[in-house]
């Protein structure tokens, strides 16, 4: 019931927080510059966030009594940066254009019918699915292929991240000066090569890692801001028409969680299909071996080669330029 719960309320705070870059600016390069600042500091609170939970756990004594103080602590935080961004934007002038109320089930068609979006989420979902599966796949990757503990996945995640985070000014400077959607190709290669060359890694060649994760954090930064950036030019272009920002970020939102939770489905599949178990000697078949770095490299190459091709293919109106 706890889930479901702050799942609902994360979802109810969200989608208006996605919306409402849309409607803050009539500006394409500002609207860019406001996705920037606020995902950095969603991936610094990752970060943070996922650095300092298992640290409180620790701190309160572990076990039941350690998670439970920890949710409580953690919760709080998230109470509370909620409300400062609600403080903070109160009295924010939006840009909200006056329409004639229409039915919630013809706003959702209408968006639905909208070539572009439909799209644009694809390319963003398919991203998301790759990413997923890559995540998911990763312990085993670490564990199995470079023989090495959790650890190394900590480790990794934390490059990828803080790589990501530095990047989010040099894609916001490349989205205003090349335009959105070239940014977001190029963003989208240098996570095809990374994901790609990750596959070829083994316990000799560990040392080219971290680089690795780099790279994929640079594409990562751009995968943080650029298609957000594009929704809110689409959102407010002439031809998508007017009033469904809030029924489109909830669709968005949906698309996301949707990608969120089948990548590491998918990557349970890939496993299963080699015949890995994750209880069986550490020795293990070269099947198995082969399912672990297609979950984390070749598959998700794929999928990120597939979402590049869905972006190209995009009608330029679609993805607009930043200038």
């Amino acid at each position: 019931m706890r889930v479901p719960l702050s799942a609902t309320a994360y979802t109810v705070f969200a989608i208006p927080y996605v919306a409402m870059p849309a409607e803050m600016s009539d500006s394409p390069e500002e609207r860019v510059r406001i996705m920037s600042f606020r995902m950095s500091f969603v991936m610094i609170g990752a970060m943070i966030g996922s650095a300092g939970a298992p640290w409180l756990v620790h701190e309160f004594g572990g076990g039941r009594s350690g998670y439970s103080t920890m949710s409580v602590v953690i919760g709080s935080v998230c109470a509370v940066s909620m409300l400062c961004a609600f403080v903070a934007t109160r009295r924010v002038r939006l840009e909200e254009p006056t329409v004639a109320d229409a039915a919630f089930r013809r706003q959702l068609a209408d968006t639905l019918g909208s070539r572009d979006f439909r799209a644009l989420l694809a390319v963003y979902l398919t991203q998301i699915l790759s990413i997923g599966t890559l995540m998911a796949t990763a312990p085993y990757f670490a564990s199995r292929i470079m023989g090495a503990g959790e650890g190394l996945v900590g480790a990794m995640f934390l490059v990828m991240m803080g790589a990501g985070i530095l990047s989010i000014p040099m894609w916001n400077s490349l989205a205003i000066r090349w335009g959105k959607r070239p940014s977001y190709l190029l963003a989208i290669a240098l996570l095809l090569a990374s994901s790609a060359a990750l596959g070829l890694l083994s316990r000799e060649s560990s040392p080219v890692l971290y680089p690795l994760m780099a790279v994929a954090g640079l594409g990562f930064g751009a995968q943080q801001v650029l298609p957000f950036a594009m929704l809110t030019d689409l959102i407010r272009s002439q031809s998508f028409g007017s009033g469904r920002e809030g029924v489109t970020t909830g669709i968005w939102v949906a698309g996301e969680k949707l990608g969120l939770a089948l990548g590491p489905l998918l990557a349970g599949l890939i496993l299963e299909l080699g015949g890995f178990r994750a209880g069986g000697s550490p020795a293990a078949s070269q099947e198995s071996l082969l399912a672990i770095r297609s979950g984390f490299s070749i598959v998700p190459a794929v999928l990120m080669l597939s979402s590049g091709l869905l972006l190209a293919r995009l009608p330029a109106e679609s993805g607009p330029r930043a200038r």
